[in-house]
């Protein structure tokens, strides 16, 4: 191999004559690189696109199934789906004794009574019964014609149409409770259909089918009681579908029978309330637009005061949410207005909305008939001494004269430093649409998803902490389908419908499950460390990510947000995971570089119990950005037991260092003059990673040209390159 002279340089193969001291050495500086570190916390909020917080930050940018409320980064409350879905084909011609041969239904305590079961296919495609009695191949229901070609679906809501429905909860003789729920059908005849759910045994107790829906969408709304009953709108405002009157909760432990009292004639109900006028509690009752008081029992037509009407007659209520002094909010389609105890009404969101005339259109006799979509407002709530109104527009908070949108995606906005789309990650919850919203206390949860019913990703149950007028939201539930609906009970069970149907669909083939997580008494997410039966954590064969803010060590100096940083190091600290393999979980730490897709940081982690545990990168691979987003990818194993794990992350500490600055000079050679030199270096400026040889080692290594400038060098003129240098595996 021929020598090469110590005393030059070569940049990508070229040749360059270095100028040197009084001593005879290289004119070669080294200035080594800064180490720099961030460190991560979790219990902030989401939304920080950038990180804007020297050294240490608690925010992030947001994460899919990760609950980060109690100042740890726990997977999200475990999620209980009611109930077993069986599908299959029928043997028979049916009657009240339907047989499938080769099905294996359950018979465990009450088996499948109060299930429906839906013909999906053949012969009696559309029609639907409830479950009276079962054995593991038989189910028995009023009589229903089947066939050999009829196939079937077995599950606990049966169809439920994407469109308004409502929860309540009421409590028999003996403090029983159980949790009720309304909605439309979409069965041959579409009905209005009242569930009852056991929440002991999470058991389908009893079904009430209203009849037919004279709207597309019937607007079902809020339930309320009065004078130790409940009082429950079934949404049409013509037709048979009155208001219903749960007079007496049936004995829950044996499923005894409840017994309703529909209203009088006209008596129709969209939503209901109570309001204290002059001392007296008063019933509230809303239909379609018009609001009726009565002080004597709500089912007599008899008692109600003139009504009043609320803005125009097309647009609907579709939700009341009982506020502080005396007002109720009345929530619609196109606006949130504020009614006092005098009866007098006003909006209060500003601008000019949206038509509510396409929704009456569409309500009768449509081919393409309303969703849930065109509803706004519906299941809007009361928060501090004010109320929020979800709607296409956002998430309006109205509090003491003030309007606000409180919506995800108006985090940080007018800052510089609002939440916005980045590139290279999916199911942002940016530029979607606020739904269903349920406060207790100080914690504010909300649906935020797109539009329609047919979604896969990008589906979101959001957690809000309300305090000083403003709202801390957190990802904290991803769907992988649309839901519908949100409802905290007396045992602290956030529940909602999840995969609701096409309305259109006539008849629809069933997929709407009912599920729930619990909460803490205060109701936070803040459930007791270690997982149980009561308080699951995760899924089994599930993936969850983390996204933190991005960083660019701005803190470090004025110009560092602008140098390239080399990533040397990412540090770890887990808790209380289970051991590795099927039954535990890993994790995965990985970087975005400059906005492109995430690079893995090392092996998977996998260390039980609590650990510190360090990664680092594939040096000169993909290693180095200027700003950078790290990532964290927990996957669940196949046998992972949500009731009995609680993995945790406290800490993530990213260090970096900026490259080793290199000043050399060069002078002109009998290869190439002073002014070749120049125009071939300042080409190089700043235009990639270059290989270099450096003088005496001869070691190469990949550089980047950042300065050439001219100067003079023992009186005469040279060239001055400065270089950023990285480091290199060993």
């Amino acid at each position: 191999m021929s020598s090469v002279a110590p005393d030059t340089l070569t940049i990508d193969g070229k040749t360059y004559q270095l100028a040197t001291d009084t001593k005879a050495n290289p004119l070669w500086e080294v200035t080594s690189g800064q180490r720099m570190v961030k460190e991560f916390t979790p219990g902030g909020s989401m939304g920080e696109t950038r990180c804007t917080h020297p050294r240490q930050c608690n925010n992030f940018y947001f994460g899919e199934g990760f609950d980060v409320t109690d100042g740890t980064a726990r997977l999200h409350p475990g999620t209980t789906t009611v109930g077993t879905r069986y599908t299959g084909t029928f043997d028979d011609a049916g009657g009240t004794t339907l047989t499938d041969a080769a099905a294996n239904f359950s018979i465990t305590g009450d088996g499948l009574k109060g299930y429906t079961v839906t013909i999906t296919g053949g012969t009696g495609s559309g029609a639907a019964r409830t479950i009276t009695g079962n054995t593991n191949t038989t189910l028995t229901v009023a009589s229903l014609t089947t066939a050999a070609n009829s196939t079937y679906d077995v599950s606990v809501l049966g169809s439920l149409a994407y469109t308004p429905l409502s929860f309540f909860e009421d409590f028999d003789s003996t403090a029983t409770r159980a949790v009720y729920l309304t909605f439309r059908d979409t069965t041959t005849t579409p009905d209005i259909i009242t569930k009852k759910i056991r929440p002991s045994d999470d058991t389908p107790i009893d079904t009430e089918i209203w009849g037919t829906a004279t709207y597309t969408a019937p607007v079902i709304g809020r339930p309320e009681v009065f004078s130790s009953a409940t009082y429950v709108g079934l949404g049409d405002a013509t037709g048979s579908r009155l208001m219903q009157k749960l007079a007496t909760v049936g004995a829950i432990s044996t499923e005894t029978a409840d017994t309703w009292e529909a209203a009088d004639a006209g008596i129709y109900a969209y939503s209901c309330a109570s309001v204290t006028v002059g001392g007296v509690i008063k019933f509230v009752r809303a239909s379609p637009n018009r609001i009726g008081l009565t002080a004597s029992e709500p089912k007599t037509s008899a008692g109600y005061e003139q009504g009043k009407d609320v803005g125009d007659t097309a647009d609907p209520i579709t939700w009341i949410s009982e506020m502080s002094d005396g007002l109720i909010a009345i929530h619609k389609t196109t606006n949130l207005y504020l009614w006092d105890a005098d009866g007098n009404a006003y909006p209060v969101l500003p601008g000019n909305r949206h038509s509510a005339r396409r929704i009456a259109a569409q309500q009768t006799g449509s081919t393409t008939g309303n969703t849930y979509d065109d509803f706004d407002g519906h299941m809007g709530s009361s928060l501090s001494a004010g109320v929020l109104h979800p709607s296409r527009e956002g998430l309006s908070f109205y509090q003491n004269g003030a309007i606000r949108n409180v919506a995800i995606d108006q985090i940080g906005q007018g800052t510089p430093n609002p939440f916005r789309l980045v590139a290279n990650i999916s199911n942002i919850p940016f530029g979607n649409r606020h739904y269903a919203c349920v406060v207790y206390g100080k914690w504010v949860y909300a649906i935020y998803k797109p539009t329609g019913f047919a979604n896969s990703a990008n589906v979101h149950v959001m957690c809000g902490y309300y305090d000083a007028g403003e709202i801390i939201w957190r990802t904290l539930i991803t769907q992988a389908k649309d839901i519908i609906g949100l409802f905290i009970d007396s045992q602290m069970r956030l529940w909602w419908v999840y995969d609701p149907q096409d309305p259109d669909t006539i008849p629809g083939t069933p997929t709407a499950e009912l599920r729930y997580i619990t909460l803490a008494a205060d109701g936070s997410p803040r459930t007791v460390l270690g997982a149980s039966a009561t308080y699951p954590r995760g899924a089994a064969s599930a993936t969850y990510t983390y996204y933190f803010p991005e960083i660019d060590f701005f803190e470090y100096g004025e110009d560092m947000a602008y140098i390239p940083k080399q990533l040397r190091l990412m540090t770890l600290e887990t808790e209380n995971l289970p051991t590795a393999g099927d039954t535990g979980v890993s994790i995965q730490l990985s970087i975005h570089p400059d906005g492109s897709n995430a690079t893995n940081v090392g092996a998977a982690i996998t260390t039980a119990g609590n650990a510190v545990t360090d990664r680092e990168p594939t040096v000169g691979t993909s290693d180095t950005f200027t700003r950078g987003r790290p990532r964290l990818t927990l996957t669940t194993g196949s046998t992972y037991a949500p009731t009995s794990s609680d993995p945790r992350w406290l800490r993530l500490k990213i260090e970096v260092r900026s490259p080793d600055t290199i000043r050399c000079v060069i002078k002109p050679s009998p290869d190439r003059n002073l002014f070749e030199t120049k125009k071939i270096l300042r080409k190089l400026k700043n235009a990639g990673v270059r290989t270099i040889r450096e003088p005496q080692t001869n070691e190469t290594f990949s550089g980047q040209i950042i300065a050439v400038n001219d100067i003079i060098q023992g009186g005469a003129q040279a060239v001055e390159v400065v270089m950023h240098r990285w480091a290199i595996a060993a």
